[in-house]
C-alpha cells in the first residue's frame, strides 16, 4: 500500500484483515474507519482504525504487517483497547 489515507481504508469496513507478527497470523475484521480532528499543519488528516480480533488470545501492543486482498500489506501500529463479546478490540491511529 503506497499512501496510508482514510479512503485507503473506508470502503473496506466489514472485511477481514490479516495481522501478522513473529509467525502469528490474526484474521481481524475492520468495524471502523474514522476522520479524527485534525490540528492544523501538513500532510494527511488525521484518522482512526478499529478493528475486532475473534481470538480468546489478544495481540500485544506491537507493529504487525496487516494485509487486505484488495489494497496489499503495510505495517500498522495496533493497540488492544478493549473488550467484545467474542475477542478483543484493536486500534490503529494516525496522525
Amino acid at each position: 500500500m503506497e499512501s496510508m489515507a482514510l479512503q485507503s481504508f473506508s470502503r473496506w469496513v466489514g472485511d477481514t484483515f490479516s495481522a501478522l507478527r513473529e509467525g502469528i497470523e490474526a484474521p481481524l475484521v475492520l468495524v471502523e474507519a474514522v476522520a479524527l480532528e485534525s490540528h492544523g499543519g501538513e500532510g494527511r488528516e488525521p484518522f482512526s482504525l478499529l478493528f475486532h480480533g475473534h481470538s480468546p488470545a489478544w495481540l500485544e501492543q506491537a507493529i504487525y504487517r496487516v494485509r487486505h486482498p484488495a489494497i496489499g500489506e503495510c505495517e500498522i501500529f495496533l493497540v488492544p483497547v478493549g473488550r467484545h463479546e467474542s475477542g478483543f478490540v484493536y486500534q490503529a491511529v494516525f496522525n
